[in-house]
C-alpha cells in the first residue's frame, strides 16, 4: 500500500462557477483542493494548514491577486503560486513573477486554460522541489562545515586529555551547538545479574530553556528488553536509530513523551568490537529531518568518542598489566643477569643472588666464580649455549644445576640474548634467571600422581572412555573394557560406535554431536537390558582456546539408584493418602501462586470443592482483601529472590463469606534446577483459640496496667523462688530491663548468697504456713549497688503452693540515708569547731552549738529566742546589713567577714556562711549561719601587708605602693580631666654622710628628711621612699603652676635647713624633678621615669634645684645612653687607638719621651676627641678599663720600640 501523499492544492477564486470548474478538472487528475472566495479567507486557510501549491485569481473583493502576493511574501510563506486571472495584461504578469508567482494563467472562453493548469501545477511543483534540494545542499555543506570543525574540536579534546570523561561536557556543548539541537547524553550498557541487557544515562548537554534528564532516576538501569528490542537489534549492529518521535513506534514514543521530545538520531558507541553505549541527539522544538552529513558526523562522533574509550581502557589495561608482570616477577622469584664480556664478570640483581645463595651486598662477581658453582656435569651445557648463540645470533634458553655454598642442590632455568658492540663483536649477554627446582620436584611428582592415576583407573569400577570426536577410542580402563566384552588393547584405536549395537550407536553418536556442539557436559540413563539400569556422563574436554579436542565418557551402574526411585514412588503415594486424611489444612500451590492440590480438611472449611479452586490463583478464592495485595507481592518477589516467608496468622474468607483464622506456614519446594517450583502450606484453624487468647490478653493487659502503675514493686514467684512475673517498677528500682527478671531465682536481687539462704531456711516454712513476712533487706541492683528496701511476702494459696507467692517491695534508701545523716548532722553540730547558729523564719536563735559559746562566750539559755544582733559590735553600717539580707534571701545564701563582738566586750571578725531553709511550698522557716574566729589571721595578713607596702625605716609607702597609686591617680585624673604632678627627689651629699659618719646617721637622716617632705605637702598627696636616698611625691588637684612650684621651693629649702644627727650639724641639699599629667606622659611608667631624667638635669644644672621635665631633656638621655653604648662597643672591638707626641729636651733638642694621646675614630662620622666622651666614661665607670687598655696599648709599643 502506497504512503505517497496526494498534492494538495489551494484555490483563491471568487466566481463560483469558476471556482468549481477548476475544483472538478484537478481533482480528476488526483489533486485534493480547497476553495477561498476572497484574499482574506486564503491567508486564514494558510494559517490553519499545508498547502503544496496556491492558485490565485487577480480580480478579487476586498483585495486583489497581487496583494494576496504581497501578504505571501511578507509572512514568508515558501509555497509554488499561480497566477489565474480573465483580464490580465502584461504589467500584472510582471508585478505577479516580482511577488514570487511561478506562472501567470489567463482565463480564455474555450477554457483552454484548464487543460494547461495541471502541466504548470506540475512544472511548478518540479522547481520547487529543486528549490528545496539546492536549500537542503546549502544547508547540508554548512552543517558540514560546522559539524566537521566540532568533531575535530572533540577529537583534540579525548587526544590531549587523560580522561575521556574530563573534556565530555565541553565536548558535548561543541556538538550541540553545532548541530543546532537541544539536548545530547551519553548512555552506557552493562548486564544485571539476571543477564538481563540494561543501560545508564552517564552524562548530558541541554540548550537553554530545555529541562535536563540527567537527574530522571528512570533513566538509570533502564532495561531494553521487551520495549526496546528494536534499539538493540539496530544499534547492536552499529546503525544509526533516527527519525520524528510520532513515527516511532508508540511502546518507544510514550517512554519519551514526559522528555518534551519531537525527533531524536541516536548512534551506537563501539569500543573494540563490543557494544559499549550510545550517543543521542534530542530536538525539542521542531520536527527536524536529519540530513545524512549529520547522521555521518554523529556517527564520527560516535566512532571517536568510543576510540577515546578504548584508548583509555587500553592504557589502563597497559598499566595493570605492568603492575601485574613487576609483582609476579617479584612472586615469581625471577632474576635477572647481565654479563659484560669485556670485563668478563657478571652483574646479578638482589633476586639472582637469592636464587644462588649468595649475599646480597655483592652484586658484581666474575664470571670464573659463576661457574665454579655450576654442577661440573652442566658446565658443557651452558659452554655449548654460549657458543651457539654467539654463531647463530639467537637467544639461549637452557636449564641446569647449581651447588649452593651451604651444599644444596638448585635446578636452574636461563634465558639470556646476546648483545654486539658498534663493530659487531659479542659485548655482553643479558638475561632471566628463574630457581626451577620446585617445578623439578613437581614434575617427580606428576609422573608419580600419573602411576597412581592409572592404578585408580584400573581399580575403578565404573567404565571411564576418553576418545577422539569421531568415538575413536584412546583410553578405557578394565571396567569399560570389561563392559564392552574386550580386553583394553581390543577397544583402545577402536570407534567405540563399531562395538555397540547399531540403535545404541545412533543415539550415542548425536549425544556427542549434541555435546561437542553446545560444550556442555551432558548426563543420560539408560536401560541396556531388563533390570540393568546405566547413567551415563558425557563431558568435552576443552583446548586452551575454548574448543572441544577429546570427549570423556563415565558411565556407572544405577540398576540399586533405580530400585530406591521405586520404592521412594510408593512412599511418595502413601504420604498423598495421608496428606488427604490429614486433619491439618495442606495447601501446594505453584510458584504463581495457584493451586495445585487441595486436602479434604481445606474443602470442609472453605466449603470448595477441589475442581472449584483448581488452577485458581489463591488470592482469588479465600483470601481476605487486605491479604491479597500482600500474597501478590510475595508470590512476585518468590520468583525473582527465592524469599521464604515466615509463619503468620491469616484470615480466610470461606465460600459462605465468614472469616476463619488460619495459623499458616509453608515451605519452598526447589526443581532439579533449583528454582521453586511448589510452596506447599500447612494450616490449623484456630478461630476459636484466638478468641479465648484475645480475651485472656484483654485481662492480662489490664493487670499489666494495675501493676506496672503500682509505686512498690511487685513480682509473682513460683515455688522454686524464680521470677514468674514483675512490673515495672521492681525492674526500675533493681536496675533491670522489661522482662529481663522473669526465670531468674530471686537470688539475684539478694546481697549475699547467705542473707538468700536464710531467708529460704528461716522464714519460708511460716510463709508457706500462710504468714506473712515483712523485713527491710539489703538488695543488690544489677550493677552491682545496693540498696535497702522493705521486703513483705506472702503466700498466693497455702493449699496449692504450686500458685508460688507474690513480692511487695519499698525502697527505703533514702529514707535510711535520711535518719543516718539526721544522726551525723547531730554528732557534727556538737563536735564542730566552727560556731553554728540556727534562727526561725523571724530571726530568733532557737539552737547554737557548744562551739558558739567558745568563740562568743555566750550559752544556748542566754541567746535562745533572741535576735542575733546582740552580737553587733557597731563596724558596719545599717546599708551593709541591708545588701547582705537582700542577697540572702535572694539567692539563699550569703558568705563573707564579719566584725562582732563577744559576751566580754572584745571584738573580733569572724568568717560567716549563711543559707536559707525553705519548706516544701517555698516558705522560708530557719536561717542556719556556720561561722569561724578569723582575727588572728587578719592581724597577721595586715601586718604582711604592712610589710609589702611601706619602707621599714621611713614609714613611707614603697616602690609598690607608690606604683599603684600613681597608676590610680593617672585614671582619676584622666577620668576627672584633671593635672597630676610627680616630683623625684635625690638627697645631694648622703652618700658623703653614710661613708663619713656610718649607717645609723645616715639612716636618722633619712627619717628626718621623710618627715620634712610629708610636712611640705597636703594630707592626701603621697610621700614614698624608692630606696637609697631617692623620694617621690605624687601631687593631685593641682590648681596652678605656681602652687606647684612654690611647693618644689618648700621642699627643696626644708631639705636644705641643717640636720642634727647625733654630735654632728650636717647641712645636704636636694635635686627635684617634676613629671605632670598628662603632658609629660600617659602613663605612671613614663611619669616616673620623665620625673628622673629631670631630676638629673636639675642635678647637673647645679644642686638644690628642680626643673620641669622637657622633650629635649629626653633627647639629651637618649643621645647620652647612646654614647654610652657605642663607648662599650668600641671598647670590646677595639675602636680606640693612641697618638703619640714627641717630647724633646730643651737642651738637647733630643726625644726624650712620648705622650699617648687617646683618639676615637668612627667610620662614619669624623673622629671624636677626649672631651667628648671622657665624662660619660667617667659617669658610667668605663673610665677605668679604658685607662687600662692606654696603659696596656702604650707599654705593648714602647716594647716594640725598644
Amino acid at each position: 500500500m502506497s504512503n505517497v501523499q496526494p498534492t494538495r492544492i489551494l484555490y483563491i477564486e471568487d466566481d463560483v462557477v469558476t471556482a468549481a470548474c477548476v475544483q472538478t478538472q484537478l481533482e480528476q487528475r488526483g489533486y485534493v483542493v480547497d476553495l477561498a472566495m476572497d484574499g482574506k479567507n486564503g491567508l486564514t486557510k494558510l494559517e490553519e494548514k499545508s498547502y503544496d501549491v496556491i492558485a490565485v485569481d487577480y480580480h478579487l473583493p476586498g483585495m486583489n491577486g497581487l496583494q494576496v502576493l504581497q501578504s505571501l511574501a511578507e509572512s514568508q510563506f515558501m509555497v509554488p503560486t499561480i497566477m489565474i486571472t480573465g483580464a490580465g495584461n502584461e504589467r500584472i504578469a510582471v508585478e505577479a513573477m516580482k511577488l514570487g508567482a511561478g506562472d501567470y494563467l489567463i482565463k480564455d472562453t474555450d477554457n483552454n486554460y484548464l487543460e494547461l493548469l495541471p502541466g504548470v501545477i506540475e512544472c511548478e511543483l518540479e522547481k520547487q522541489q529543486l528549490i528545496t534540494e539546492k536549500r537542503r545542499a546549502e544547508n547540508a555543506l554548512h552543517y558540514r562545515d560546522t559539524i566537521l570543525e566540532a568533531v575535530s574540536f572533540a577529537a583534540e579534546k579525548f587526544l590531549t586529555c587523560a580522561h575521556w570523561a574530563e573534556p565530555i561536557q565541553e565536548v558535548l556543548a561543541c556538538l550541540g551547538q553545532a548541530v543546532a539541537t537541544s539536548r545530547i547524553y551519553i548512555f552506557n550498557n552493562h548486564h544485571n545479574e539476571e543477564g538481563l541487557l540494561l543501560t545508564s544515562q552517564l552524562y548530558e548537554w541541554v540548550a537553554n530553556g530545555i529541562t535536563s534528564q540527567i537527574d530522571n532516576p528512570e533513566l538509570q538501569n533502564f532495561p531494553f528488553e521487551p520495549l526496546f528490542s528494536r534499539w538493540v537489534e539496530i544499534l547492536g549492529k552499529g546503525q544509526p536509530l533516527y527519525g520524528l518521535l510520532k513515527d516511532f513506534p508508540e511502546s518507544e514514543a510514550s517512554i519519551f513523551a514526559t522528555q518534551e521530545i519531537i525527533s531524536m538520531a541516536v548512534c551506537p558507541i563501539f569500543v573494540g568490537n563490543k557494544w559499549w553505549g550510545f550517543i543521542g541527539y534530542d530536538d525539542c522544538l521542531e520536527e527536524r529531518e536529519w540530513l545524512p552529513v549529520v547522521i555521518e558526523a554523529f556517527k564520527t562522533a560516535a566512532n571517536i568518542l568510543g576510540a577515546a574509550i578504548e584508548h583509555e581502557q587500553m592504557n589502563q589495561a597497559l598499566r595493570e598489566s605492568e603492575a601485574h608482570l613487576a609483582e609476579t616477577q617479584r612472586i615469581a622469584h625471577l632474576g635477572h643477569c647481565d654479563w659484560d664480556m669485556t670485563s668478563n664478570t657478571r652483574y646479578f640483581s638482589e633476586e639472582t643472588l637469592k636464587i644462588l645463595g649468595w649475599p646480597l651486598e655483592n652484586h658484581l662477581v666474575s664470571n670464573e666464580k659463576f661457574v665454579n658453582i655450576v654442577h661440573p656435569d652442566d658446565r658443557k651445557i651452558i659452554q655449548n649455549a654460549v657458543a651457539q648463540t654467539i654463531k647463530f645470533n639467537k637467544p639461549y634458553d637452557t636449564e641446569f644445576r647449581i651447588s649452593r655454598p651451604n651444599g644444596t642442590i638448585r635446578y636452574l632455568h636461563a634465558l639470556s640474548e646476546l648483545f654486539r658492540d658498534e663493530n659487531g663483536k659479542p659485548s655482553h649477554f643479558f638475561g632471566t634467571v628463574l630457581d626451577i627446582t620446585e617445578r623439578k620436584q613437581v614434575e617427580k611428582e606428576l609422573h608419580e600422581s600419573t602411576q597412581t592415576l592409572s592404578a585408580i583407573l584400573n581399580a575403578a569400577t565404573d567404565s571411564i572412555v576418553m576418545t577422539e570426536l569421531d568415538t575413536t577410542c584412546v583410553m578405557i580402563n578394565p571396567a569399560g573394557a570389561a563392559r564392552l566384552g574386550r580386553t583394553v588393547d581390543e577397544v583402545v584405536d577402536q570407534h567405540l560406535c563399531e562395538l555397540v549395537a547399531p540403535e545404541v550407536a545412533a543415539s550415542r553418536s548425536a549425544m556427542v554431536e549434541q555435546v561437542i556442539h553446545t560444550k556442555q557436559p551432558m548426563i543420560f540413563e539408560d536401560e541396556e537390558r531388563e533390570d540393568l539400569w546405566f547413567e551415563h556422563s558425557v563431558y568435552p574436554v576443552l583446548d586452551d582456546s575454548g574448543s572441544v579436542i577429546r570427549i570423556a565418557v563415565v558411565s556407572r551402574d544405577i540398576t540399586q539408584r533405580k530400585q530406591i526411585e521405586e520404592a521412594l514412588k510408593k512412599e511418595r503415594d502413601f504420604t498423598n493418602a495421608v496428606i488427604s486424611a490429614a486433619a491439618s489444612l495442606v495447601l501446594v500451590l505453584d510458584r504463581l501462586g495457584r493451586i495445585v492440590r487441595f486436602n479434604n480438611t481445606c474443602e470442609k472449611l472453605t466449603g470448595y470443592t477441589f475442581e472449584e479452586v483448581k488452577k485458581h490463583y489463591i488470592w482469588d478464592c479465600f483470601l481476605s482483601e487486605e491479604n491479597i495485595e500482600i500474597c501478590k507481592e510475595y508470590f512476585k518477589n518468590l520468583v525473582v529472590t527465592n524469599r521464604p516467608a515466615l509463619r503468620h496468622e491469616i484470615y480466610w474468607v470461606t465460600k459462605n463469606k465468614t472469616h476463619r483464622l488460619i495459623d499458616w506456614s509453608h515451605a519452598l519446594l526447589p526443581n532439579d534446577k533449583n528454582e521453586i517450583e511448589y510452596v506447599i502450606g500447612t494450616g490449623i484453624d484456630i478461630t476459636e483459640r484466638k478468641q479465648a487468647e484475645e480475651a485472656l490478653a484483654h485481662t492480662l493487659a489490664e493487670q499489666k496496667v494495675i501493676l506496672d502503675n503500682s509505686l512498690v514493686g511487685i513480682a509473682f514467684i513460683n515455688e522454686e523462688r524464680l521470677f514468674v512475673r514483675v512490673n515495672r517498677k521492681l525492674e526500675e528500682m533493681c536496675g533491670y530491663a522489661e522482662n529481663e527478671l522473669n526465670g531468674h531465682t530471686t537470688e539475684i536481687l539478694y546481697s549475699s548468697s547467705e542473707d538468700y539462704n536464710n531467708v529460704g531456711f528461716q522464714n519460708y516454712p511460716l510463709i508457706k504456713k500462710g504468714a506473712t513476712y515483712e523485713m527491710e533487706h539489703l538488695m543488690r541492683r544489677k550493677d552491682g549497688t545496693s540498696f535497702w528496701c522493705r521486703l513483705k511476702v506472702k503466700v498466693i494459696d497455702p493449699n496449692a503452693l504450686s500458685n508460688g507467692y507474690i513480692w511487695n517491695l519499698e525502697d527505703v534508701t533514702e529514707k535510711r540515708r535520711a535518719e543516718e545523716n539526721q544522726r551525723l548532722a547531730a554528732t557534727v553540730f556538737e563536735t564542730s569547731t566552727e560556731g553554728i547558729l540556727v534562727t526561725d523564719a523571724d530571726n530568733h536563735i532557737i539552737m547554737v552549738n557548744p562551739a558558739f559559746t567558745v568563740i562568743t562566750g555566750y550559752t544556748l539559755d542566754e541567746v535562745v529566742g533572741k535576735d542575733p544582733n546582740l552580737l553587733n559590735s557597731g563596724h558596719h553600717n545599717a546599708s551593709f546589713y541591708q545588701e547582705m539580707w537582700k542577697s540572702l534571701v535572694k539567692t539563699g545564701k550569703w558568705q563573707g567577714e564579719l566584725w562582732n563582738r563577744r559576751k566580754n566586750g572584745e571584738v573580733y571578725v569572724e568568717w560567716v556562711s549563711m543559707v536559707v531553709i525553705r519548706d516544701a511550698s517555698d516558705t522560708i522557716v530557719q536561717y542556719v549561719a556556720v561561722f569561724s574566729d578569723i582575727t588572728k589571721r587578719k592581724q597577721t595578713e595586715k601586718l604582711i601587708w604592712h610589710q609589702a607596702h611601706y619602707d621599714a625605716l621611713t614609714e613611707l609607702p614603697n616602690r609598690t605602693l607608690f606604683s599603684d597609686r600613681l597608676t590610680h591617680a593617672v585614671q582619676t585624673a584622666k577620668r576627672q580631666q584633671e593635672q597630676l604632678a610627680v616630683m623625684f627627689i635625690d638627697l645631694d651629699r648622703f652618700k658623703w654622710v653614710n661613708d663619713t659618719l656610718g649607717h645609723k646617721a645616715g639612716d636618722q637622716l633619712l627619717k628626718e628628711a621623710a618627715q620634712r617632705l610629708i610636712a611640705c605637702v597636703r594630707e592626701y598627696d603621697t610621700v614614698a621612699r624608692l630606696g637609697g636616698d631617692e623620694f617621690t611625691v605624687i601631687l593631685g588637684q593641682i590648681e596652678s603652676m605656681l602652687n606647684l612650684k612654690t611647693i618644689a621651693e618648700r621642699i627643696l629649702n626644708n631639705l636644705s635647713q641643717p640636720f642634727k644627727l647625733d654630735n654632728h650639724k650636717i647641712t645636704i641639699a636636694g635635686s627635684l624633678g617634676i613629671a605632670l599629667f598628662p603632658e609629660d606622659g600617659a602613663d605612671a611608667e613614663t611619669l616616673l621615669k620623665n620625673a628622673d631624667i629631670a631630676m638629673y638635669q636639675a642635678k647637673e644644672g647645679g644642686r638644690n634645684a628642680y626643673r620641669f621635665f622637657t622633650q629635649q631633656m629626653n633627647v639629651l638621655v637618649t643621645e647620652h645612653q647612646r654614647l654610652e653604648n657605642a663607648l662599650r662597643r668600641a671598647l670590646t672591638c677595639g675602636e680606640f687607638t693612641l697618638h703619640y707626641q714627641p717630647i724633646l729636651g730643651l737642651d738637647s733638642e733630643q726625644i726624650i719621651g712620648v705622650e699617648a694621646h687617646l683618639r676615637w675614630p668612627l667610620p662614619t662620622e669624623h673622629q671624636r676627641f677626649p672631651e667628648q666622651f671622657l665624662p660619660v666614661a667617667e659617669e658610667t665607670g668605663l673610665i677605668i678599663p679604658i685607662g687600662q687598655w692606654c696603659l696596656k696599648t702604650a707599654v705593648h709599643q714602647l716594647k716594640e720600640w725598644h
